[in-house]
């Protein structure tokens, strides 16, 4: 049986549900509980993720580098989203819009596959993006053997391919690359 936290003497109302405590916004934090089973199941759907994938993700974290990003709020919200005006998003709205790349005329284009293009311009702009995520975590307490991780997982990613070799990696984080290579990188 799990322990219940002591009520804090300062704290007028202490509510426990499913193992949590909550101290303060009750209203909130307890709409939060009950939505989160469906609003998680739904995620999972959307996102394609196996049943219980979503709990291998640090939310917290996830938020905090979204709000830290030196991108406009608003692409990276359409970004997050799958809302950027890509060919296929536009020309759902405007049927005259041509719903190809328009770099490389791919059937379709979609965040996808705006981040995969092989066009070289596109190509040139995902190097660029490596090497400046590299060097900003280079100015980070972050250690080497994560950096390389993030900056692989990423260049194959973009080359619209799982990583595969792995040997090149610790030990101690093979199991973070299978669980990343799940959810996407």
């Amino acid at each position: 049986m799990q322990r219940k936290m002591p009520r804090h003497p300062n704290n007028s109302i202490q509510v426990h549900v499913k193992n949590v405590t909550i101290i303060s916004k009750v209203k909130r934090n307890l709409r939060r509980l009950a939505k989160a089973p469906k609003l998680i199941e739904h995620i999972e759907k959307k996102a394609d993720w196996p049943e219980g994938v979503f709990h291998t993700i640090d939310c917290e974290t996830h938020r905090t580098s979204i709000l830290n990003i030196d991108l406009p709020n608003r692409f990276v919200t359409k970004f997050v989203h799958n809302m950027l005006p890509t060919g296929n998003r536009v020309h759902l709205y405007k049927t005259y819009y041509d719903d190809r790349c328009p770099s490389c005329f791919a059937e379709q284009e979609d965040r996808r596959h705006l981040l995969t293009c092989p066009d070289p311009e596109r190509r040139k702009w995902k190097s660029k993006v490596l090497k400046e995520l590299r060097e900003a975590c280079d100015r980070t307490d972050v250690g080497q053997p994560m950096i390389q991780i993030l900056v692989d997982g990423l260049y194959h990613e973009l080359d619209d391919c799982q990583m595969e070799n792995t040997t090149s990696h610790p030990d101690n984080l093979q199991q973070l690359i299978v669980e990343q290579n799940n959810i996407g990188w």
